[in-house]
């Protein structure tokens, strides 16, 4: 068994620690450690290696392998940025295709593999390097791929948010390379790139600048995005202070010498939002249900700007008092408001809540209540000041009356049978063809019409607030 034990050892590349007692283990033990770490500095198979400035050394000891890093250009120092690294073998299996061996990312890379030739590439962001390797039957083959590139680094504001940064080339420099555009966040490292010229747009909520720059083999590029900008702050009020929490805010630029003027930046519900906007003049429009305005308003950079929006809005309350035939009508109501009073006024809202509460611009309007769809109604006229709480009661009153046909008509089935009623100005006001309805009217002089196939009879009556009149028609 120790022969077979030591063949393993010999073949896998280790050794073997005899140990009879507790202090011949613990020696063991140490012996172990210290040998593990002189090969980790040899060899640290599997694991990141440290960047160097140096040109990485091949060793001749030691299992086959490969040590890989890369540098902006040829000579130059270890790149820390960690890269996408591809290792393939040199020739093609059976299939035409050349297997690959390692895909890793990291900075560096050491790892073991069989003795041969084999292809390396390294990218990251926008460039990549290639490079052949020979690694022999021992030692590690250390080689350092020049990437022919150069970095970017951004310096963007530091307001707590994190944006986003996209870098283009342009020009002729976009055609050199299938992948010519990078998205990235704004504290992502630094970005290595071909030489060349790049577009870089930062853009942070509604912040954004956009430059050019100009990216050197081995050099860095420090680009500042940081931009001019602003808070705005907006809210809206009554007269008496009262903040406003139904409001919409709208904000668009206002800059004739820009070439986005108009455009829409910003549509909130929030009551009270805080804003960062890039410097420049706005319009800022507030808008209630019934009533908006507008405000210019200038944003220069590192402003704290507070626009508060006054409106001068009442208050009202409605409820509908249900009278007569109508005290214990379960019919809805709809409440309607109309701006202006007369044959001037337009409907702005209605509700049909029992109990609806509207907030409305100082001025004059008309307040109406509908029960069903009859022509029970009320109206009355307002006029709406800024800061004023009305409770309003509109009277519903009515009659009600059943239309029935003679006990001779009384198998006349309901489409041959249609009723009328029209008021006193021979306006139609209910229309009905069952044989028997009943509904709810409001007090007047009204004519009911019955026609059916043995003719058209009529009767006038007076329904009065409260009363239960049945009219009984037919031959």
């Amino acid at each position: 068994d120790a022969q077979q034990v030591q063949c393993i050892a010999k073949e896998t590349g280790g050794k073997v620690y005899s140990a009879l007692d507790i202090s011949a283990m613990n020696a063991a033990t140490q012996g172990a450690f210290s040998d593990i770490t002189k090969h980790q500095q040899k060899d640290p198979d599997l694991v990141a290696a440290p960047s160097r400035a140096k040109r990485p050394a091949s060793t001749t000891d030691g299992p086959p392998g490969v040590r890989l890093s890369a540098s902006l250009v040829d000579g130059g120092p270890a790149v820390k940025t960690p890269l996408l690294w591809l290792v393939t073998k040199d020739k093609a299996d059976s299939t035409g295709v050349k297997p690959t061996v390692i895909a890793a990312e990291a900075a560096s890379i050491v790892r073991r593999l069989e003795p041969g030739t084999y292809q390396v590439t390294a990218s990251t962001g926008l460039a990549s390097g290639r490079a052949t390797i020979s690694v022999g039957k021992q030692g590690t083959s250390a080689t350092r791929v020049a990437l022919n590139a150069g970095q970017l680094t951004f310096n963007v504001p530091q307001n707590g948010k994190i944006g986003f940064v996209t870098v283009k080339a342009v020009g002729n420099d976009a055609r050199k390379s299938a992948s010519n555009s990078w998205l990235g966040r704004s504290n992502s490292p630094p970005l290595i790139a071909p030489a060349g010229k790049y577009r870089i747009t930062y853009e942070n909520g509604l912040l954004r600048r956009e430059i050019e720059a100009t990216v050197k083999n081995g050099a860095t590029a420090a680009e500042d995005l940081i931009t001019s900008s602003g808070d705005l702050r907006l809210s809206a009020q009554t007269p008496a202070g009262t903040p406003l929490t139904d409001i919409a805010f709208h904000i668009r630029i206002d800059d004739p010498a820009a070439t986005d003027s108009g455009r829409n930046v910003l549509r909130t519900r929030a009551p009270a939002p805080t804003i960062r906007l890039p410097a420049g003049t706005y319009v800022v429009t507030a808008r209630t249900q019934y009533d908006q305005q507008s405000k210019r308003v200038v944003v220069g950079a590192n402003a704290n700007i507070s626009e508060v929006f006054t409106f001068p809005l009442g208050e009202i309350s409605l409820i509908a008092e249900l009278i007569g035939a109508a005290s214990n009508s379960q019919l809805p109501i709809v409440f309607r408001i109309s701006q202006g009073v007369g044959t001037t006024r337009h409907e702005i809202t209605r509700s049909s809540d029992r109990a609806p509460k509207f907030a409305l611009p100082a001025g004059k309007y008309t307040v109406s209540a509908e029960l069903g769809a009859g022509n029970v109604k009320s109206s009355i006229a307002l006029d709406i000041t800024a800061d004023q709480k009305q409770n309003v009661s509109l009277q519903l009153d009515a009659g009600e009356l059943t239309l029935t046909r003679t006990p001779a008509q009384s198998g006349t089935k309901y489409r041959d049978v249609l009723w009328e009623v029209m008021d006193e100005h021979d306006q139609v006001v209910w229309r009905t063809n069952q044989l028997r309805p009943t509904t709810l009217l409001a007090p007047g002089r009204y004519t009911v019409r019955n026609e059916a196939r043995g003719g058209v009879d009529e009767k006038v009556l007076v329904l009065v607030s409260g009363a239960k009149e049945v009219v009984e028609l037919g031959r």
